[in-house]
């Protein structure tokens, strides 16, 4: 009961100080892979082929996309194509011009050769206008010498190396993963400036570059196996939740739908389709597309209207309680925490507790039947993960 009225109370204060329910913010984003080998002739006009047939769904549906690209299909563009008659240019012409924007990200073929400022600069020669948004990064990883935590390095300007003397600095960064097999990527909404590599959940109005959240990857991603309709689902229960309060309203919501180009074809396009008519369907006072960029732009004008700095909302949390919700029989607060957080279960059966830190090393582990206070006051500030009974992960902040 107390819980209870905890939740209407804050509930009524929100509503009070945010009159006005927030919009989710979606839109697509697809990436390639070096693997993909798009520089190859036959492979590239393959892949023009249907991305053109993508975007030409994209237009008439009204939604919008992010394509971050790694170097090989701007390199296949740039080799096979005139700089005045190439696919990156045209999707960023009319009629596409609104409602996609190109990304470079910072996987190359070859890493001693070339980076994100040399994608950049091909991209920029084929004259689409491309962003300095971080498409993709690594911040967390269980190998450093394989796939080092790479985020905090695009806080500076990146010089070439095939290309010295062009530069780039990125301004915005979005997907957030960690090395293989992705078990940390960030699930989180929100836009915030991450502190350091060991704080990326904690915003530091000093840093450079603005993250904007993906949502609750993998939820959100689609490819030609998924189903599309719990995708759909996933969404309209989100937007929903905000809809009714369940969530609190003084916070900046976005989500992605995540497709890779490797699935690119009849299939993947025919589910975009069908996602795209759902969200237009529950209309624009609930859900609107935006690209990155006007993601940022909406969250400027939020900045105002709220007179908040950032927001950041952690997957699976309730509104007005500090506590992480993961079942209705048992409850992890506080969070964020300083030194212990309880694990409290509502019957008296005995559950499976571990505690993974942001690269996967296991720290505590225990079966608890009623509750467990955890104490993580020797490990250092930052992100933690709570597996319960090898079925519920949640994340908890410790700063």
């Amino acid at each position: 009961m107390k819980k209870q009225l905890m939740t209407i109370l804050a509930s009524l204060f929100t509503s009070i100080m945010f009159s006005q329910t927030p919009i989710v913010y979606i839109n697509i984003v697809s990436h390639n892979e070096p693997g993909d080998n798009l520089q190859n002739s036959l492979k590239f006009n393959i892949m023009n082929t249907k991305v053109l047939q993508l975007a030409t769904i994209v237009d008439s549906k009204g939604a919008k996309w992010n394509l971050e690209t790694c170097d090989g299909y701007p390199t296949g563009a740039f080799n096979l194509q005139t700089i005045n008659n190439n696919i990156f240019r045209t999707l960023t012409t009319a009629p596409y011009a609104d409602n996609i924007e190109i990304d470079p990200r910072p996987k190359v073929v070859d890493t001693t050769q070339m980076n994100i400022a040399d994608t950049y600069r091909l991209l920029d020669t084929l004259g689409c206008n491309p962003t300095t948004t971080l498409g993709g990064f690594v911040y967390a990883t269980t190998n450093q010498s394989i796939a080092p935590i790479d985020w905090f390095k695009y806080q500076n300007t990146i010089t070439g190396k095939k290309y010295p003397w062009k530069t780039w600095k990125a301004n915005l960064m979005w997907g957030a993963g960690s090395y293989q097999p992705h078990t940390n990527d960030l699930n989180d909404y929100g836009i915030w400036k991450p502190d350091t590599t060991n704080n990326f959940y904690t915003h530091n109005p000093n840093r450079a570059v603005w993250f904007i959240g993906n949502g609750c990857q993998p939820i959100f991603a689609l490819d030609s196996t998924e189903n599309e309709q719990t995708i759909i689902s996933s969404i309209k229960s989100f937007v929903n939740q905000v809809q009714s309060g369940a969530v609190p309203q003084n916070k900046f919501y976005v989500l992605s739908v995540v497709i890779n180009q490797s699935h690119f074809g009849s299939t993947l396009f025919q589910k975009v389709s069908t996602v795209c008519d759902s969200v237009n369907a529950w209309g624009t006072s609930k859900i609107q597309w935006k690209k990155l960029t006007e993601k940022y732009s909406a969250f400027q004008t939020w900045q105002t209207t709220t007179g908040l700095q950032y927001s950041q909302w952690l997957c699976g949390q309730t509104v007005g309680v500090d506590e992480l919700v993961l079942d209705e029989k048992f409850t992890v607060y506080p969070n964020p925490t300083c030194n212990n957080f309880t694990i409290k279960f509502q019957d008296n059966n005995f559950h499976s507790v571990q505690i993974f830190d942001i690269l996967g090393n296991l720290i505590l582990s225990n079966r608890v039947n009623n509750a467990w206070i955890v104490d993580i006051s020797k490990y250092s500030n930052g992100i933690y993960s709570v597996n319960v009974d090898n079925t519920f992960t949640e994340k908890i902040i410790k700063q």
